[in-house]
């Protein structure tokens, strides 16, 4: 599989996650010392855990991909006006 390929795999597949996780456990929230945490910071974590990673590469992929994932899911959940 291609690097690209398996990126937007990765990153659709978080999505799916995500999504499905929503449903089955809805209103449930992450706390850290009293702010809830979306799942947005999460991916945006995971994004800049993922850039001094260097070897291996399918792990900075893996990282990378779904910080990704997390973070557009609650962008286009936000844009929607539902977050």
């Amino acid at each position: 599989m291609k690097k690209e390929n398996l990126f937007w795999f990765i990153v659709f597949a978080a999505v799916i996650a995500v999504r499905v996780g929503v449903i089955l456990f809805p209103n449930r929230d992450f706390y850290i010392l009293g702010l809830i945490i979306h799942h947005f910071w999460i991916g945006i974590f995971l994004i800049f855990i993922s850039i001094p990673i260097s070897k291996p590469y399918l792990l900075k992929l893996l990282v990378y991909s779904v910080g990704i994932g997390l973070s557009a899911d609650q962008l286009i959940f936000i844009i929607l006006g539902a977050g």
